[in-house]
């Protein structure tokens, strides 16, 4: 399970860098890829990799993530975007017709970025061969506002719906993994056909199931192994902090951590007690649940890796020189 946290996916295949061969040498290489948001980005990248050898795979996606570049994600700011911007918001604004303002930035560049990493030829032949048990990208419906799961493998069998959750099987395109990444307000919806031909508008999938613990399960695994980008644990107390009143920049952090960060506790807490039901009940008096091992890979506190973007930045783009040449 690989979740999502836009730029943080680089944290992430650092992560994996050292996990996927750790495990493929214990024989326990995963087969079953779900992912949200950049988690979606990077499970699809895994898929067409799986025919390679851990080390190979994951190694590629730490190159990859090191050529990446603002230009790659997001059309320049100021040269391009702020005066679009600001023109069909006053357009809107006005009522003029057929225009709208339907993102405050535009990520077309990331559609080639997403394309030139991924190979869809290899991540169907692979799901084919069964080297992928199943392929899964969540994404967040503008229509229902429920979070859809697009399953690719396991023979297309139809998952059950659940509360709050949709499943839809059917071959994956970009499609998928971009409205998987379109984060509400920053980026527009994007529109997907679906194998159903229920076609529709969608969100990060961020938004309604950032770690996708339930689509796991849902999907028969019989181990979990969670890759997050934040840390279902105690902030670290910084000396000299406890008394000052927070900034701007740490209440939309508290955001953060209400929507993406309290729904992973919760779910690994849930999953931790259903483990140990099970194990104490037995499996007959348990059923329908079941022991379901897992191992977390991610931060060990809160804030420590947003600490480690904190330094970067201020290392290569702090200044009013280098934020207009970012922009521009």
């Amino acid at each position: 399970m690989l979740a999502g946290g836009g730029a943080r996916g680089a944290y992430e295949a650092g992560v994996l860098a050292e996990l996927l061969p750790w495990l493929e040498a214990r024989d326990e290489r995963p087969d079953v890829l779900v992912g949200t948001s950049v988690g979606a980005l990077t499970a699809t990248y895994l898929a067409s990799m799986a025919h390679r050898p851990a080390a190979e795979a994951a190694g590629g996606l730490v190159e990859l993530w090191e050529q990446v570049t603002q230009d790659r994600v997001i059309r320049p700011i100021l040269r391009h975007q702020s005066p679009r911007t600001v023109l069909r918001y006053l357009a809107e604004v006005v009522g003029i017709p057929n225009v709208r303002l339907t993102s405050l930035l535009d990520p077309e560049p990331l559609r080639g970025t997403v394309d030139s990493w991924l190979d869809w030829r290899a991540v169907h032949d692979n799901v084919a061969a069964g080297t992928v048990g199943a392929l899964a990208i969540v994404a967040t419906s503008a229509d229902t506002e429920r979070a859809v799961v697009f399953v690719e493998g396991r023979e297309q069998q139809q998952v059950a719906d659940a509360t709050l959750v949709d499943y839809v099987a059917g071959p994956l395109t970009v499609d998928h993994v971009l409205a998987s990444a379109a984060i509400p307000v920053a980026f527009p919806a994007v529109h997907v056909e679906r194998a159903d031909r229920r076609g529709g508008w969608y969100y990060d999938g961020g938004t309604r199931l950032n770690t996708p613990v339930k689509p796991a399960l849902d999907l028969g695994v019989d181990r979990v192994v969670v890759v997050t980008t934040h840390a279902p644990f105690r902030p670290e107390c910084q000396e000299g902090e406890a008394h000052r009143a927070p900034d701007f920049a740490e209440g939309a952090f508290e955001l953060v951590q209400a929507s993406l960060v309290d729904p992973l506790i919760q779910d690994l807490r849930n999953l931790g007690k259903i483990n140990l039901l099970t194990e104490r009940l037995g499996v007959s008096a348990a059923a329908p649940y079941r022991t379901v091992p897992y191992l977390f890979a991610g931060p060990r506190v809160t804030g420590r890796l947003g600490r480690v973007v904190s330094q970067v930045f201020t290392r290569h783009f702090a200044g009013t020189r280098r934020i207009l040449r970012s922009a521009t």
